[in-house]
C-alpha cells in the first residue's frame, strides 16, 4: 500500500500538470519551491501557470511529508506545521545543497525532513 501512495504521489503531478510541474527535474523543483516561497511571503503571483506551479509545489511537499510521517521516516513534532512552514524547511535545504539536475523532487523534499525531523531511536 506504501508502494502504491508513492508511486501515485510520484506520477499524479507528471502526468497532470506535465509540462507545468515536472517533480522529476531537480532544477525546475527549486524553482518551483522557490516561487512557492516567494507567493508566501508576498500573496503575489505572476500568471496562472505560477499559481498552479505554487500549488503543486506545495501540495507535493506535503503529500510526500505525509507518508514519510506515515512510514516513520521522520518524526513530526506534534505542532500544526503551516505550508509557510514545510516550504522554508525544504527551501533552506535546497539553498544549501548542491544543484544537481539528476535529482527528484521526492527525494529533495525526503532528505530534507528526515534532516530536520529524525527519529530518534
Amino acid at each position: 500500500m506504501k508502494i502504491l501512495l508513492l508511486a501515485f504521489i510520484l506520477w499524479t503531478p507528471c502526468t497532470y500538470a506535465n509540462p507545468i510541474f515536472m517533480p522529476g527535474d531537480g532544477t525546475d523543483f527549486r524553482r518551483y519551491v522557490a516561487q512557492a516561497r516567494d507567493y508566501i511571503r508576498t500573496k503575489r503571483v505572476k500568471s496562472t501557470d505560477d499559481a498552479i506551479q505554487i500549488g503543486l509545489a506545495i501540495g507535493y511537499i506535503e503529500a510526500v511529508a505525509i507518508l514519510l510521517e506515515t512510514e516513520k521516516s521522520i518524526c513530526v513534532p506534534q505542532i500544526a506545521l503551516s505550508s509557510r512552514n514545510w516550504v522554508d524547511i525544504i527551501y533552506s535545504y535546497l539553498e544549501k545543497t548542491p544543484k544537481s539536475d539528476r535529482e527528484f523532487g521526492a527525494v529533495l523534499v525526503s532528505d530534507a525532513l528526515r534532516e530536520v525531523f529524525p527519529c530518534l531511536k
